[in-house]
């Protein structure tokens, strides 16, 4: 077993890492929306530091004991391997018949993306199609943002419906990090209501007591009561509920980090067993959950190991956003997915950059300010509560024209959709932000890169190395900030000429696995994770160190969705110490972009609020600063634009243009 005891220089001691599990912790908030202890002061670290963070925070994941005191199970727990084990044997029997049986996965944002992927890997695994995957908002998402449809689970319903309607029997596993999303608890609520035909399957990493209580617009429940209903049928052995305590989020309420990981170990060691059981005419047992769960622990020592050069990336990275450039990653086949699904994240978690939808294109090019793109069903009314609240500012600024670089980090797969093999096809045309294969990475952007640029390939030793030559070359002309990370077994290696493009190589080497039949997936499995866990460090660490976390916390995260208006209202809560109705009240003007509120606006329904805030950048730190400075909202937004890191915008002296 590769060690990983070495010491750093930088190595910083983490205060009460469990201190999380203890009950009084803040108490209010479920497991996946507390900070995490480990990186509370992940802001001010270094590169190093904040790997050797992240890490730890990681290997929480694989923490085996329970916590008696508040009833978190964990991953190893015996209740969690026997669901695990149970759920297995449902669909290793769904797929002895799949033309009239369907696996489905389902989630929003990371959960989603992560159902495409599993469900594109299990169909080439089997050879036939017998997974299908949803995303709210459709293939778009799986390439860029597109929270809203989260919150709608009549969308949701009729998505599963669609997909489901000429099979007989369907295992829906819904995947909601923190039990809280409303487009996977209608479609749970369906599987419920007719059992004859669904195996309601939840999958997540809070207790059932911790599922969001909150009604859902619009809807007749809460994700608490689906959940709820849920436990009462896995009690009967009719639905099944997997729900580990894997620890809160590095940066708090990220899922797309320690949420998405846990999310494909779990289903990848279910899924695979099953596969494995039905081939071999075997019993499904916890020794195979368990060995395949301790692969994966071996997969985080192995990726960790390279820590220093993993710094080296998060430091070159950070250097590039600070300076204004930007952060490719050019992947082969399945890696290329994680750099895709690593790139589309950044936007909705940092505010990493403006990606425009096409009906914003439309108006940029017709130079209709972009606040104007208001969704159809908005009453007139409150279209021009919305203009009034805006008329008090002196000017409406535009984006910046930049060609397709909408995003501050963006992803390149070989053969782009083809390779992606998606539901929808080729969606290039949909705008910049979707011209995702290597040649639109030559066409468009290559010639724009910059020395401030940093490009990142991922790939393994079984890909066609003379391309992944080629390509290295085109763009070593234009910048030296060129990177790779690499995956192959002992026995392989990479040639000296390709060494010698890059600046860095993190060349992982693994070791042979198991059987022939699933020992390629299995190291598949592996390969993606492991670049999962390093373009999570890279992109996060780039941020940090651009100054875009604030403390632990997603500063400048995008109000996009309800979960996220609650998450900007309870971090506008915690680091100002105003009350509930004064918070609530700057959010409002931040997003407004005034001082005076009318009733009106203050009193409709959150989701209109949403909408406005959704295409919006710097709204929850434009409210912190506004509160903790008890100036405007536009001077608020003149210090950011002075001072971007928060918490030098709040402590900056006052200046020209300040009171």
């Amino acid at each position: 077993m590769m060690k990983t005891t070495k010491k750093f220089k930088h190595d910083i001691e983490t205060p009460h890492p469990r201190k999380w599990e203890l009950a009084g912790y803040e108490a209010t908030l479920p497991i996946t929306e507390k900070s995490n202890p480990i990186t509370q002061g992940i802001d001010k670290s270094d590169s190093i530091q904040i790997v050797q963070l992240l890490k730890e925070c990681d290997a929480e994941i694989f923490r085996k004991e329970d916590n008696m005191a508040t009833n978190y199970k964990t991953l190893y727990s015996e209740s969690i391997l026997r669901t695990m084990a149970d759920a297995a044997k449902q669909a290793q029997e769904l797929l002895k018949d799949p033309e009239d049986n369907l696996i489905v996965l389902s989630g929003c944002g990371t959960s989603g993306r992560l159902a495409f992927l599993l469900a594109s890997s299990f169909n080439n695994l089997f050879k036939k199609v017998s997974y299908g995957y949803i995303i709210a908002g459709g293939d778009r998402a799986l390439i860029t943002s597109q929270e809203l449809p989260e919150d709608n689970p009549e969308t949701g319903i009729e998505m599963l419906k669609k997909i489901s309607e000429r099979k007989k029997k369907v295992m829906f596993i819904g995947i909601s990090c923190g039990l809280s999303a409303p487009f996977v608890a209608g479609q749970l609520d369906v599987c419920m209501n007719n059992l004859d035909k669904f195996i309601p399957v939840l999958v997540g990493f809070n207790p059932i007591n911790m599922a969001r209580p909150v009604k859902i617009e619009g809807w007749h429940s809460t994700f608490l009561q689906v959940a709820e209903r849920i436990q009462k049928l896995a009690n009967l052995h009719k639905a099944y509920i997997i729900n580990p305590a894997v620890g809160p989020e590095g940066i708090t309420g990220s899922s797309r980090m320690k949420g998405g990981s846990a999310t494909k170990i779990l289903l990848e060691t279910i899924l695979l067993t099953a596969h494995r059981s039905l081939a071999n005419n075997s019993d499904i047992t916890d020794g195979c959950l368990l060995d395949l769960l301790r692969s994966y622990e071996e997969t985080l020592k192995i990726t960790y190991s390279h820590t220093e050069k993993i710094a080296a990336l998060v430091k070159q990275a950070g250097a590039s956003l600070q300076q204004n450039g930007h952060i490719y990653y050019i992947g082969w086949k399945s890696l290329g997915v994680m750099g895709i699904i690593d790139a589309s994240e950044c936007v909705p978690t940092f505010g990493a950059g403006k990606k425009l939808q096409f009906k914003e294109i439309i108006h940029f090019l017709l130079g209709i300010p972009l606040f104007l793109c208001f969704e159809e069903e908005d009453d007139e009314d409150m279209q021009e509560e919305r203009m009034e609240a805006r008329r008090v500012q002196h000017h409406v600024r535009r984006p910046r024209h930049s060609g397709c670089r909408f995003s501050h980090v963006h992803g390149f797969i070989d053969n782009g959709f083809k390779e992606m093999g998606n539901n929808d096809g080729d969606m290039s045309t949909l705008g910049p932000e979707f011209a995702i294969s290597h040649e639109d990475f030559l066409k468009n952007v290559l010639p724009t890169i910059h020395k401030n640029d940093t490009i990142a390939f991922t790939f393994t030793s079984d890909d066609d190395v003379a391309e992944i030559e080629k390509i290295a070359q085109q763009v070593k002309t234009s910048t030296s900030n060129l990177f790779a990370i690499s995956h192959g077994t002992a026995a392989q290696y990479m040639p000296k000429q390709l060494k010698n493009l890059f600046s860095i190589i993190i060349n992982v080497t693994w070791p042979v696995t198991l059987s022939k039949y699933e020992g390629c997936y299995i190291q598949k499995f592996q390969y993606e994770l492991s670049t999962k866990w390093m373009l999570n460090a890279i992109s996060t660490g780039a941020h940090l160190l651009k100054g875009k976390v604030y403390y632990n916390y997603m500063i400048d995260l995008k109000v996009s969705n309800s979960k996220l208006f609650g998450r900007a209202l309870y971090i506008l809560q915690k680091f100002t110490g105003q009350t509930q109705s004064k918070c609530f009240e700057t959010l409002l003007q931040a997003i407004y972009e005034t001082d005076e509120l009318s009733e009106k606006i203050k009193n409709v329904k959150i989701s209109k609020h949403i909408q406005c805030a959704a295409t919006m950048n710097k709204i929850v730190p434009a409210a912190v600063v506004a509160l903790m400075r008890n100036c405007s909202i536009s001077e608020a937004k003149a210090r950011l634009a002075s001072c971007p890191v928060v918490r030098e915008a709040i402590s900056a002296s006052d200046g020209p243009g300040h009171k």
